[in-house]
């Protein structure tokens, strides 16, 4: 994590010294790879330090700050850019690595517990006997590698949808009700914040209720939320409110699933928190990039209601997927 960091920081400098548009690329490539190391490696901490029964309440605010992060970025950049100049947000991120950096060497990563058993670190995933009898569903550890694979569609399919809607969203506001640039940009701020107050109620819920519960919760609300901004005659502000709704059931859908992919990883006697990490981080990474092509033909060949009705169908079919390969 140290070394990502560091190499983060190094590769962000080099945009305040790139000249070309082929050294901005390259920089650009190399500040990519650097950033997943802390992201996997910083999931893998909290897997390893913090016990099973409240991974939900710890990866639940995480979510939250960085869609935080995510929402904050654009907006802080922009106005040091306009006030300052080009190379200040460089060396602006720089700064904020370099932080990251310092807070990482003093941050305090001794475990103090340890788990009785396998199964009692994937207690709160799992449902008892008696409810399993009843019929409740419930994510079983398995040693069907198709069964264990499953959760992993799941920040996957919900990253492909929101690196879809980057680009076609935009094009709908403007189409349909002659927006500004300026005020599509705050439109689409409103799939964001929701997420920052979801995703940490949805890790506290995992630990309470149990997290395939509350991942069967936000990928239903999710599917039916999909198709209702492309409604017609909605007016611009109830396009906000359910903008608003849809982006928050995203923060109930994927969250519930780096608590559990930890307690599987523990449920099978491993530790191996950060592979199993960076095995999702590959999947968001290759839905960011898939995404915004299959939305773009979607909307120029079929329109936007469509496109939304492909987006709702596709999580109702990885739902019912995933019940077929036992996952439940």
């Amino acid at each position: 994590m140290i070394l990502g960091l560091v190499w983060l920081g190094t590769t962000t400098l080099l945009f305040a010294h790139a000249e070309s548009c082929w050294a901005l690329m390259a920089a650009h490539i190399m500040q990519g790879v650097a950033a997943g190391a802390p992201w996997t490696a910083g999931l893998g901490l909290l897997a390893d330090v913090f016990p099973a029964d409240q991974l939900g309440s710890v990866m639940g605010p995480v979510m939250s700050c960085h869609h935080a992060g995510f929402l904050a970025g654009p907006l802080v950049g922009g106005w040091i850019f306009e006030f300052t100049g080009y190379t200040a947000p460089v060396y602006f991120c720089a700064t904020l690595v370099g932080l990251n950096l310092l807070l990482r060497l003093v941050v305090d990563e001794s475990i103090t517990w340890r788990q009785a058993s396998a199964a009692a670190c994937n207690a709160s995933w799992t449902s008892s006997d008696d409810e399993e009898r009843a019929g409740s569903p419930t994510l079983r550890p398995s040693t069907s590698s198709a069964s264990s694979a499953a959760p992993l569609f799941i920040p996957d399919e919900h990253s492909a949808i929101f690196a879809g809607l980057e680009p076609t969203l935009p094009v709908h506001l403007r189409n349909t009700y002659h927006l500004s640039p300026g005020v599509v940009g705050s439109v689409f701020i409103s799939l964001v914040i929701p997420c920052m107050v979801t995703s940490t109620i949805a890790g506290i819920a995992c630990d309470r209720i149990g997290g395939a519960r509350v991942n069967v919760i936000g990928i239903l609300a999710m599917a039916m939320m999909a198709p209702l901004p492309a409604l017609p005659g909605l007016s611009l502000s109830l396009t906000v409110v359910v903008l608003c709704v849809f982006g928050g059931t995203q923060g109930v859908a994927m969250t519930p699933v780096l608590p559990a992919m930890a307690r599987y990883v523990g449920s099978m006697g491993s530790t191996s928190f950060a592979a199993v990490y960076g095995i999702i981080n590959l999947a968001y990474s290759a839905a960011i990039l898939i995404g915004p092509s299959v939305a773009g033909v979607l909307l120029t060949e079929f329109g936007f209601a469509v496109e939304m009705a492909a987006f709702g169908g596709s999580l109702v079919v990885l739902l019912f997927s995933w019940r077929g390969l036992g996952s439940f």
